[in-house]
């Protein structure tokens, strides 16, 4: 979130003049004063998560001198969405490919980063480094338990985001799966270089259609 810090110079010789520097939290930004204030507006994911202390420069005019005082802010991490995809039915003897999306809240400009791993139906997997927010997870063949199984990421969290989780269920069958007959069929068998080639595969098996 931005936040507006303001800040304001007084005394008994008048209003004061020059400016002001705001600095700390990895922010810093000088402005003029204006009837003896100014208003600073931090900009989001401008500040480290925290406790940060604010410090303020003043920097004197004619009739004064040089002042500072200090303001502290805590900054929270934000909570991140844990989005998991996947597959809602496989067979054990296929690997498995899961989807990560790790997104902060509306609005927010910081791109979670960090790792996230994942557990369920037996299988605990390495931690798998996040790229513009998403990781792919694959699961090997043989590795997941029969019937349905929770799968569950957990985020690992960064300097702006705190740690989460999120899962999916996915329905492992553990028959083995029924190979099918490929029949490839060309439309010719003879033709010529430059010339295209259409041919038809056509699957079939014991059990449902081939897709």
């Amino acid at each position: 979130q931005a936040v507006a810090v303001t800040v304001s110079a007084t005394g008994i010789a008048g209003t004061a003049t020059g400016s002001v520097t705001v600095t700390g939290g990895g922010y810093s930004a000088l402005q003029s004063l204006s009837a003896g204030s100014a208003t600073f507006n931090i900009p989001a994911n401008s500040l480290a998560a925290g406790s940060d202390t604010l410090t303020v420069y003043y920097s004197g005019d004619p009739n004064y001198a040089r002042a500072s005082n200090t303001v502290n802010v805590t900054v929270d991490v934000m909570t991140p969405t844990v989005t998991v995809t996947a597959p809602t039915a496989a067979n054990f003897a296929n690997a498995l490919s899961v989807s990560v999306t790790v997104a902060g809240p509306t609005g927010s400009v910081a791109i979670p980063t960090g790792t996230v791993s994942l557990s369920g139906g037996g299988y605990n997997s390495a931690a798998a480094t996040l790229s513009a927010g998403s990781a792919t997870i694959i699961i090997p063949a043989n590795r997941l338990a029969g019937g349905n199984d929770t799968l569950t990421v957990t985020y690992s969290g960064d300097t702006n985001y705190a740690g989460n989780t999120g899962s999916t269920t996915v329905t492992i069958v553990t028959t083995p799966p029924v190979p099918p007959t490929i029949v490839v069929t060309p439309a010719t068998t003879t033709v010529n270089s430059g010339t295209t080639l259409a041919v038809t595969a056509t699957l079939t098996g014991a059990g449902p259609t081939p897709t």
